[in-house]
């Protein structure tokens, strides 16, 4: 499920996107700096993310990272100032999950991709968990929500709100730790209810994804909802189901954005449309969401009309000196 949670960056201000990709390669330079360069692979999306949305410092020039460094990663600049535990709990945390997919893999489904994984990686895992330990990360609090994930597919539970329960108190989990140790607008608290929306939101849009492949093979919540149904494709009431959830729940994450910080308006519409998109919806008929929003940018806002949501709109920049008005990359 690791790497659904991106914004679509075709929707942001040429400066959020760069700070995205400044969190991305900033996160890829924190683990190539502490575990090696072989494991820049481990940079796992989810955690960039939420580290783009917590922390200001993400917002600012000054906050900006080295970008698309790929051969050093930044890790010469990161070394030198590479000690926090910000710094270390978002290296370890990215490696740490990574390592948790890789021995549920085996557990469920062992191939020899995850066998060598395992054996390649298998001593960062476990220095990535003793390092969270050291900076007073709760692994054990982690380790009991993975444990007790595996119950819920056990007993084949296909109520969508319990089977994404623990995904979204892991997330949750996560996010609070981020924020506590960065300089965020979220407390700790709004941290992690934003992170418990987001992780049910990437478990349900991981479940429509991987319908079809799951099916009569693993545990999958909207697999069981009708078992009597032939198709390998999802049927139109399960999917109408998962959408319904899925906005629900992204509506509860807009209002704690909003709360914390009417600055990431845009970043959390964009964060918005890049899941839909994951399932397949890219017209405001599938689901509705709201009839209108303003996206703040460069100098005022830009006001979008209840297209919108189509990926195709009209826009009114009331902005200081307009520089561009378009359909899909609306920004000024």
């Amino acid at each position: 499920m690791f790497g659904v949670l991106k914004p679509d960056r075709s929707l942001l201000p040429p400066e959020s996107r760069h700070r995205h990709a400044s969190a991305y390669c900033g996160l890829c330079g924190l683990i190539g700096s502490q575990y090696g360069f072989t494991s820049r692979t481990m940079v796992v999306h989810d955690i960039s993310t939420l580290w783009w949305i917590l922390d200001n410092r993400l917002h600012t020039e000054e906050g900006s990272l080295p970008v698309v460094n790929c051969l050093r990663g930044g890790t010469r600049q990161l070394r030198k100032n590479g000690g926090t535990e910000l710094q270390q709990l978002l290296a370890a945390i990215s490696i740490f999950t990574l390592g948790t997919k890789v021995q549920d893999d085996l557990n469920d489904q062992p191939s020899w991709k995850t066998k060598a994984l395992d054996a390649y990686f298998g001593k960062s895992f476990q220095r990535a968990r003793r390092r969270l330990i050291d900076i007073g990360f709760d692994v054990g609090q982690l380790e009991e929500t993975i444990q007790q994930q595996q119950t819920i597919e056990n007993q084949a539970v296909t109520e969508l709100d319990i089977a994404s329960e623990l995904t979204g108190k892991a997330y949750g989990q996560v996010a609070g730790e981020i924020a506590a140790r960065c300089d965020s607008t979220f407390t700790k608290s709004q941290a992690e209810n934003l992170g418990e929306v987001l992780g049910r939101v990437v478990y349900i849009v991981d479940a429509v994804r991987d319908f079809k492949k799951d099916r009569g093979r693993q545990y999958n919540p909207l697999c069981l909802r009708d078992e009597s149904f032939s198709s390998n494709e999802i049927p139109h009431e399960v999917r109408k189901e998962a959408l319904h959830f899925i906005g629900n729940q992204l509506d509860g994450g807009r209002e704690i954005v909003h709360e914390a910080s009417e600055k990431l308006a845009s970043a959390w519409y964009s964060l918005e449309r890049s899941l839909f998109a994951a399932v397949g919806v890219y017209d405001h008929q599938s689901v509705t969401l709201y009839s209108a929003c303003c996206v703040p940018c460069g100098n005022a806002f830009v006001v979008i009309d209840e297209k919108a949501i189509s990926g195709c709109a009209m826009t009114i920049c009331c902005c200081y000196g307009v520089t561009f008005c378009g359909c899909t990359n609306w920004c000024c």
